[in-house]
């Protein structure tokens, strides 16, 4: 469809740390904290020893955002909604060969490598379920790896749910047990893990 907006549309501001792996987007309805793998490993979900894990960098932001809205504004912004993402992609030749490899990988595949007859099949295979206080999302999909477009699939474990009373790390907790359950119930056998 068309659709005709007077005025600027929907504003969407990125801020990016002076290492480039974390970004920070604002939007008028979303705040999103992303990790992204650069040159360094990943600094855990959880603080590790001295190091900062990406809850506690999410929460500082989201924090230091909402003082700035109280003072700019007048407005302390409550977060009304958690989504929880982890998103791995598992590149040909770097972590599996053929099919049959990939099928070892991820084992949730195997069956399906019995019923295909190309070498090089476009997965796409998605599961969704409303769960007590969230819901949760895991996505393998064909992809191409960005810099040399590999071929590659990407895995996506996401958990979501509303805060309601309960306290916003706690909630992030909940959700990264969820996401973890998954990941590792259907996701890979072997993969030198980033988190």
């Amino acid at each position: 469809g068309l659709s005709l907006v007077e005025g600027i549309g929907p504003l969407r501001c990125w801020l990016l740390s002076a290492d480039d792996q974390y970004v920070l987007q604002i939007q008028p309805d979303r705040f999103y904290f992303n990790w992204r793998k650069r040159k360094t490993v990943y600094p855990h979900f959880n603080d590790y020893g001295e190091t900062e894990g990406v809850l506690s960098g999410s929460l500082r932001e989201f924090a230091t955002f909402a003082q700035f809205c109280g003072t700019e504004l007048g407005h302390v912004p409550k977060p009304a909604r958690v989504d929880l993402a982890k998103i791995d992609l598992l590149v040909q030749q770097q972590h599996w060969t053929d099919f049959q490899d990939l099928a070892k990988l991820l084992p949730v595949l195997k069956h399906v490598g019995q019923v295909i007859k190309s070498t090089e099949p476009s997965i796409q295979m998605k599961l969704f379920e409303v769960r007590e206080t969230h819901e949760v999302h895991f996505q393998i999909a064909s992809a191409l790896a960005a810099a040399d477009l590999t071929p590659a699939i990407q895995m996506e474990t996401r958990a979501a749910g509303d805060v309601g009373q309960v306290a916003l790390r706690d909630k992030f907790l909940l959700l990264n047990a969820a996401v973890n359950d998954i990941f590792f119930d259907i996701g890979p056998a072997r993969l030198p893990l980033y988190w």
